[in-house]
């Protein structure tokens, strides 16, 4: 009896084990397809080399063009969703209307993510603390105030929007951030993805604190921040978990990480929020839209009809998981799997029948 007791359990085991494997690759599969939780992605972003009343930059304005470039071939954003600024073209004044712009368009499922290349500066103020500027191209570093953007402002349209999600990339170096901790959602947190991507977030990632220089090189053709923003996002090499997904959050310790080696320490990127709220930006990698291959509308509709796929799979998964890996495609492990479940539930239905057997004759 006891024989026929640890056999049903082993039995009981092999046919359980598959479910849960099954399971856990149905639940990983479905992290690729959060790409529906935005319904519009925006940005403003901002290059400046030519300056009026400060030293000239030389990479600003291929970091912006390439930025733009990454968003709308890998990550899903629309051309005229986009406002490109460079040079005498970023004045205050349309910087400020742009900013404006995001406030009139983006919606309550929206994401909004601002990126600005040029010089920043900090003012000393009389109680001891400081103020961050971005600089237009008129922006005079004597008239701050007058002539330049505080990132007070910057914070004022983060908590005056409804976008659910904004990201600030500041490729500039001041002090005066004025921004809450990073602390956030933990990754181990269940349903860590379902959590920061309902709830609000707006987060700041800039290339370096107070008296730290901005760092181009002519060999990387971008500064170190961008250049590593086009890594971390365009190659996927922020995606430090290997989901497939880039939070703000995994982004912004790649650069922290990245940025300080590659400039020997000269400059560290500064990685924050604005506000309480725990949400976070991310991005998932798309197919090329402009591809003749795969055309964008194609892809999205590619994505719903796999979402619903695996969404029927991993209800299969717990009861017959050989059924779910035939679902999927995998025609191998799922007869496989489905062999063995069979054989596992026709051993078990066979020893709780010699085990009843053997009770009888016990009693007997």
């Amino acid at each position: 009896m006891i024989k026929h007791k640890y056999w049903s359990v082993f039995l009981i085991l092999i046919t359980v084990l598959p479910v849960l494997q099954a399971k856990a690759e149905v639940d990983h599969e479905n992290l690729r397809y959060l790409s529906g939780i935005y319904h519009e992605s925006w940005a403003v972003i901002i290059g400046i080399n030519e300056y009026e009343n400060m030293k000239d930059l030389k990479y600003a304005v291929n970091d912006a063009v390439d930025v733009k470039d990454m968003f709308i071939s890998k990550y899903g954003f629309k051309n005229d969703h986009i406002q490109l600024m460079t040079n005498e073209e970023a004045t205050r004044d349309n910087i400020t209307r742009s900013f404006n712009d995001l406030l009139q368009k983006a919606g309550e499922e929206d994401r909004v993510v601002v990126f600005f290349a040029g010089h920043g500066e900090t003012l000393d103020l009389p109680d001891g603390g400081e103020m961050g500027y971005l600089i237009p191209v008129e922006g005079n570093p004597d008239e701050l105030y007058l002539t330049s953007i505080a990132m007070s402002e910057l914070h004022k349209i983060a908590r005056m929007s409804y976008a659910k999600h904004i990201l600030y990339l500041v490729d500039a170096c001041y002090g005066g951030l004025a921004i809450t901790s990073n602390r956030g959602i933990s990754r181990s947190t269940p349903s860590y993805f379902k959590k920061i991507t309902s709830e609000k977030g707006r987060q700041i990632i800039t290339a370096g604190s107070k008296d730290e220089l901005v760092i181009e090189r002519s060999e990387w053709g971008h500064s170190a921040f961008t250049k590593n923003i086009l890594t971390g996002l365009g190659k996927g090499s922020a995606d430090i978990d290997g989901d497939g997904i880039v939070t703000a959050n995994e982004l912004g310790e790649f650069l922290t990480e990245r940025v300080h080696d590659e400039t020997t320490g000269a400059h560290t990127p500064q990685i924050g929020r604005i506000g309480t709220e725990m949400g976070e930006l991310i991005f998932i990698y798309i197919p090329d839209q402009s591809s003749n291959d795969v055309p964008y509308k194609q892809y999205k509709e590619e994505s719903r009809t796999r979402y619903n796929l695996y969404r029927s799979a991993k209800k299969n998964s717990w009861f017959y998981p050989g059924l779910s890996h035939l679902k999927l495609g995998q025609k191998k492990k799922g007869l496989f799997l489905a062999a063995a479940e069979t054989v596992s539930l026709g051993l078990m239905a066979l020893s709780w029948n010699n085990y009843n057997v053997s009770y009888n004759k016990y009693l007997d």
